[in-house]
């Protein structure tokens, strides 16, 4: 059964990717685990097919002590906040990810000039960098 992990699941997009998901999630077509780091917030996902887990990516250490939460999942969904805490997040996660034997990443970033000034924008080019780096593959959403 395909195990997807979800990081950014709480938010507008990742509510509508559960959304979507859910349904086979419920028929035991496929696994869920949504990663956050807000109770109330997890406690509003809780369905059969779903696993809700504690995960807060400003931990430093989530690279090291959180790869358990990625073992057995096929596939990353990766939504960060736009900071520039996202850069060390996803490289944490990204490494886990990588850890685990996740095969397939999902990456909700932005397309934009290489040459863009936009910090925003050139932090999604670097979180880029470091999954072409690691060597995962990355569906990112086309322009």
């Amino acid at each position: 059964m395909t195990r997807i992990f979800v990081v950014g699941g709480t938010g507008t997009v990742g509510r509508a990717l559960l959304g979507k998901l859910r349904p086979d999630a419920e028929q035991g077509r496929l696994t869920l685990q949504v990663g956050t780091r807000t109770p109330d917030l997890r406690a509003q996902f809780a369905c059969p097919g779903v696993k809700l887990i504690k995960l807060d990516l400003n931990d430093r250490f989530v690279h090291r002590d959180r790869v358990d939460v990625l073992e057995g999942c096929e596939a990353l969904f990766l939504l960060t906040g736009y900071t520039v805490d996202m850069l060390c997040q996803s490289k944490g996660i990204l490494d886990a990810a990588k850890a685990a034997g996740v095969r397939h990443v999902v990456h909700v970033g932005i397309h934009a000039s290489e040459t863009t000034c936009v910090p925003h924008i050139g932090w999604h080019q670097y979180i880029e960098t470091v999954y072409r780096t690691i060597g995962i593959h990355v569906d990112a959403p086309s322009p």
